[in-house]
């Protein structure tokens, strides 16, 4: 069949192409229930069967499902976004568990991609370009990184809301007839309500992508007198507004107008990675806020760095030769190029990845070049689709072979169990924030720190007993905070009238209660009844630490260890190293890896089966050096420097997991994976 043929798209060419883009992106997600999940059920699924999440934030909304369904009322902005309504319909309506309900829902939302690539395609080239298109998009790894089962997330609907969004607002603002216009601008009005109620940070792109296409058409398309000074007046409006929060004139303005430019300047601020503040930068420890790698834009994305670069070339083709269509193209762009400074706007760049290499496909069609080749036209045209069929096989063959795994294990699971079955209603899981979404979730109680709660206050808060080297000191400090909450630093703060006293005054206090008269006096404070009641409040509260934290040592260290909460600590050194890579010298105390040689100060023989326990412990002169454990049953050592060895951290869930420090009981232990323990 033509080219010309297939660009007039008859109704089973539309319907053909729609289904196939569907079950392509489909097969893509739901084989991975038996190349992976299934292959390794007991890791993956609960005793129930019921499957573990993908995303760490997927507990957070499940949890909101949970309150849905009981007619819990949620209190703030986004506590039931569209995700939470559906999936509680849903769950409803099928009766199944809400695990398995968000487990299987993203990558059948995923699917309706599928019509962002034909009505975008339908713009650019027809049926063979959407095809092409929505084949590569769907198979990218980075998308099916998004979407894959699991993924409980907003991400599987932000692209089609948005792209949907820009694609009727431009709709609206090209066609002449007046009912066409109408019925575009009620589309493009709903889809942007939908994405406001679906993913709520879109109330910042949303003026973006409808008034984006609307202002940009002005210098594309022709247009009425009234509407050209309407379009003229917005962009002025626009590009005024864009300088005076630049240039920071909006301080200027009365403190109840100019407040209301906080909110949008904070979540662009973070959204690029920067805090804005002169406080340590909460998103410095965040993967998403990291700018996008090449790597990333050529493995994760394109799947090999020719098609990345094909795709590039073909982009910019496809606008040179369609400069009409700039206006839609555009605002897309401009959130797609923020992956330069944040790679969670990755996503907005796997459409126009794909429409820039399904055009090098399009383009060959009719290229001259290719029509002169010495061969008959069926030949040439059939070079093109086995070169095309190729491309998108190499596109999507990482995510073809790649299962994304739960985040947790069902050991975890155990361990946030244990703490539910014996933690009262009101007591806290204190815990590092990546992990707080799923202790809410299982545990019931309430969580220290999670996902949307990482204010530098709340980290400096959540990461100091885990660094601290006072068992004393982290207990009374997490009593405390569990009683009082952020509010408690900020009134010693306000008190004390600065952040490095309040958190001094805490720490003296919490590590010496029986000299707290001497503390108070110190500090210029006085009555000490009042103060030892507020200070040393009842309080539940259970910890938990699981394996991962070795990982990210990096960072929660590095906002525990340090003087305050406007300040940054240390980064210390952790490393765990497995079995044939190293070698420990008994009588030099020295740990050789490869080339390396480090000294110890302290070397600690272990076995973790059948329970965990230290079983003889020796002591050098490198007192510099670092402090190993070395599981001899497992022949692996964790390798860490004297700020971790002191830590709470490092004597809870390396050293004496079973025999803590006093203060703390153990709940339950599982070796390599974590543990929870009751702060008495």
């Amino acid at each position: 069949m033509k080219l010309s043929r297939l660009t007039n798209s008859p109704i089973f060419i539309l319907v053909g192409s729609l289904v196939l883009i569907a079950a392509f992106s489909l097969s893509v997600r739901f084989i991975h229930l038996e190349k992976g999940f299934k292959a390794r059920h007991d890791q993956y699924f609960t005793q129930n069967g019921d499957p573990l999440m993908t995303t760490l934030d997927a507990y957070h909304f499940m949890t909101a499902v949970k309150h849905k369904l009981k007619g819990k009322k949620e209190r703030g902005p986004g506590a039931s976004p569209l995700l939470v309504v559906l999936t509680a319909g849903l769950q409803k309506a099928t009766k199944s568990s809400l695990e398995k309900t968000a487990f299987f829902l993203p990558p059948l939302l995923a699917a309706f991609m599928a019509l962002i690539y034909w009505w975008w395609g339908r713009e650019f080239g027809g049926a063979f370009f959407w095809l092409m298109a929505g084949l590569i998009g769907m198979g990218s790894f980075y998308y099916y990184m998004r979407t894959c089962l699991g993924r409980f997330d907003t991400d599987s609907l932000i692209p089609f809301f948005a792209y949907g969004t820009a694609y009727f607002a431009f709709k609206f603002s090209t066609v002449e007839r007046l009912r066409n216009r109408c019925v575009y601008l009620g589309a493009a009005l709903l889809m942007s309500t939908l994405f406001y109620f679906w993913w709520i940070p879109a109330r910042y792109v949303i003026p973006l992508l409808l008034l984006g296409p609307y202002t940009l058409s002005l210098f594309f398309w022709p247009c009425g007198r009234t509407e050209r000074f309407a379009k003229t007046g917005l962009i002025v409006t626009g590009l005024l507004a864009a300088l005076f929060v630049f240039f920071g004139f909006y301080s200027f303005l009365p403190e109840n107008v100019s407040s209301l430019f906080d909110r949008p300047i904070d979540f662009i601020q973070l959204a690029v990675g920067g805090s804005g503040s002169g406080k340590p930068d909460v998103g410095i420890s965040i993967l998403e806020l990291k700018p996008a790698t090449w790597a990333l834009y050529t493995r994760s994305l394109a799947g090999h760095p020719v098609l990345f670069i094909l795709s590039l070339a073909g982009f910019v083709l496809l606008i040179a030769k369609n400069l009409r269509l700039a206006p839609l193209v555009a605002p897309l762009l401009l959130l797609a190029a923020a992956s330069v400074l944040a790679r969670r706007f990755l996503i907005f760049v796997v459409p126009l990845y794909a429409f820039g290499l399904a055009y090098v496909f399009t383009w060959a069609f009719h290229s001259n070049a290719f029509n002169r080749l010495p061969v008959p036209k069926t030949a040439r045209n059939l070079i093109i689709i086995v070169s095309a069929v190729l491309a998108i096989a190499l596109n999507s063959a990482r995510a073809y072979g790649t299962t994304i795994e739960p985040k947790l294990s069902v050991y975890h699971v155990g361990i946030a169990q244990a703490i539910k079955a014996k933690a009262p209603e009101d007591a806290m899981v204190w815990s590092w924030w990546d992990n707080g979404y799923f202790l809410e979730y299982y545990t019931e109680r309430a969580v220290i720190i999670h996902g949307g709660s990482q204010t530098p206050e709340r980290m400096f808060i959540a990461a100091f007993p885990l660094a601290a080297d006072d068992p004393l000191l982290a207990r009374n400090w997490m009593k405390f905070f569990a009683a009082r909450g952020k509010g408690g630093l900020r009134r010693m703060v306000l008190k004390l009238k600065d952040p490095a006293r309040a958190a001094a005054f805490l720490k003296e206090s919490f590590s010496h209660p029986e000299r707290l008269k001497a503390t108070l006096g110190k500090f210029g404070l006085r009555n000490e009844k009042k103060w030892r009641r507020y200070l040393f409040p009842k309080a539940n509260v259970f910890l938990y630490l699981s394996n991962d934290l070795v990982d990210k040592t990096h960072w929660w260290f590095y906002f525990g260890s340090a003087r305050d909460y406007t300040s940054g600590g240390i980064h210390p050194f952790i490393k765990r190293l497995f079995r044939g890579r190293f070698s420990i010298d008994e009588t030099k105390g020295l740990l050789m890896e490869g080339r390396n040689r480090i000294p110890i100060s302290q070397l600690y023989h272990a076995r973790f089966m059948p329970r965990p326990r230290v079983i003889r412990r020796q002591e050098f002169g490198a007192t510099s050096g670092a402090a190993v454990l070395w599981v001899r049953d497992f022949q692996i050592a964790y390798v860490f420097d004297q700020n971790l060895h002191r830590s709470l951290f490092a004597q809870l869930l390396l050293l004496n997991p079973l025999r803590p420090p006093p203060g703390f009981k153990p709940v339950k232990f599982a070796p390599f994976q974590g543990g929870a323990w009751q702060v008495e």
